[in-house]
Order: C-alpha cells, then structure tokens, then sequence
C-alpha cells in the first residue's frame, strides 16, 4: 500500500466462466467488496422497473429496483425535462433476474418531469421522476414542462405538494387580466401530493396565463405560455 493509502491489484481473469463475481478485500477487522461480470450479454426479456421516491428535491438521491433476464447487462440512464442524457450507469442483474442501482439529482436541478430508462438489448422501459422546487415549509405547484411552454390541444400537468393532507384543491386557471377560463377539483393524499391534468383547449389565445391553487390554508400560483 502507498503512502496515500492506495493501491492497485490486477486480476487475471483467464479461465473465468461468464458471470457475475465478487472481489472482496480485507485488512485486519475491515472488509469492502464490489461485484463485476465477465462476457454477459442483453437480454430479450421485457424489464420492470420501480423507484422508491416518484417526487424529489435538486441534489436528493434515489434507488432504483428492477426485474428481467437472470444475468443480462442493463443501462439505467437519467434524462432531464429536455431529454438531455444527465447520467448513465451499466449494470447487471443477478441470477434471480433482480437488479438495483441509486442515482441523484444535480444541485440546482431544473424543476419538472424527468424521466428513469432501464434497457438491455431492444427492451426497455422508463418511468417519470419529478424535481420539485427547494422551497421553504408550505404549498408548492409547478407544471409538467421546463419551460411551461405548450400547444393548443396538449396536455398540462399540475402537480402539487406540501398541501394539506387529505383536502379538496381548487385549481383556477386565469387569463392576463385574471378572468377565470376555468376551475378544476383534485384532493390532495394523505401525504399532502396532489396532480391533476387539464387539456388546453383548441382556441384558446397565445400568452401567458396563471394558475392559482389553494388548499382551504394556502394560496399559490404559478404560470404557463400557450404559443
């Protein structure tokens, strides 16, 4: 071991059948191991996939479980709002088909739906994240897109967080001049989430439009472009 407390061991690796093997090091009382493969290949098999948070702030970490093809190679790739690749990382599962990973968020993460891809070979399923804004205690509202710019006829996204817990929401969209186009009800869980989703109608205008929540002990609001 060198002076800085590292060092480097080189495995020959001729003879190895394909798999999935353990590297285990030990000095006196202290153990660390890490897992590699040697000649695995993608699968053919569709994935599943789940993450153990839906809804996280900037900088929060997350695990990720998943299902397929016992011993297959898997790439769990993270994507922000725009679909920028934000992280990759090649993992495998093990004999039970299981496999696990955890990825983060970047601090000063943009606020909105990200979005976890899982593949091997031509298979592949994603699931959505959403990156809600660091904020003091009380209700936050954002939308599903970053910028909340949207066409005639698309959907709109509103999710909430921090509400009171098990209430009706009441959710106003509002013109410029604040004329309400129109109210929608939702409830909030248990844990105070809530989302509902509205379809921009055909005609409506081109600008800039609000959308105010409130939840019988906050009122907040947030807005959107039609173009």
């Amino acid at each position: 071991m060198g002076p800085d407390g590292r060092f480097t061991y080189t495995l020959d690796l001729d003879g190895y059948a394909t798999g999935v093997f353990t590297a285990v090091i030990k000095r006196g009382n202290i153990q660390s191991n890490t897992s590699f493969s040697i000649g695995l290949q993608t699968g053919l098999q569709p994935i599943e996939m789940s993450v153990t948070k839906n809804s996280v702030l900037p900088g929060e970490g997350f695990l990720i479980i998943g299902n397929s093809s016992p011993s297959i190679l898997v790439t769990v790739s993270l994507f922000d709002p725009d679909g920028t690749l934000v992280e990759k990382e090649e993992i495998f599962t093990g004999k039970d088909g299981v496999f696990t990973t955890s990825l983060r968020i970047p601090s000063g993460a943009a606020q909105g739906t990200w979005k976890v891809e899982s593949r091997s070979g031509p298979n592949f399923t994603t699931l959505d994240m959403t990156v809600i804004p660091q904020t003091e205690e009380g209700l936050v509202v954002i939308v599903d897109k970053t910028p909340p710019i949207y066409n005639r006829g698309e959907f709109l996204t509103i999710n909430g967080f921090d509400a009171v817990l098990s209430r009706s929401i009441s959710i106003s969209i509002l013109s410029q001049d604040e004329t309400e186009i129109v109210s929608l009800t939702t409830f909030s869980t248990n844990e105070g989430v809530f989302t509902t989703i509205w379809t921009i109608p055909e005609d409506m205008e081109t600008g800039e439009y609000t959308i105010k929540v409130d939840d019988t002990s906050n009122i907040v609001q947030t807005t959107f472009r039609v173009q």
